[in-house]
């Protein structure tokens, strides 16, 4: 059995798809989500975004919400802020 105080070994983490380094944004429902994964210091990914409204009319304004939370990998930090995105605009729709 598992000791569940322990925390989990990076290989035991599911990885994202590795596709998700070449994509730099997404539409989805009529905005444009940018994730980013910067590396810190210490080695960590802090998982950042922007989304901005897709239409002309709205080009402009923009919201930006940086170091989500932290990842070990890059692909970790980068699917978080796609998914975390997501939430944000179907709450704010």
């Amino acid at each position: 059995m598992k000791n569940p105080d322990r925390f989990r070994a990076n290989s035991e983490h599911p990885k994202p798809d590795k596709a998700l380094r070449g994509i730099r944004h997404i539409r989805y429902k009529g905005y444009e989500v940018a994730p980013a994964a910067q590396r810190l210091p210490n080695g960590l990914f802090a998982a950042n975004l922007t989304i901005e409204k897709a239409t002309a009319a709205n080009r402009g304004h923009a919201y930006s919400f940086d170091a989500l939370d932290y990842f070990f990998d890059e692909e970790h930090a980068l699917a978080y802020a796609f998914r975390w995105g997501r939430l944000w605009i179907d709450s704010h729709q």
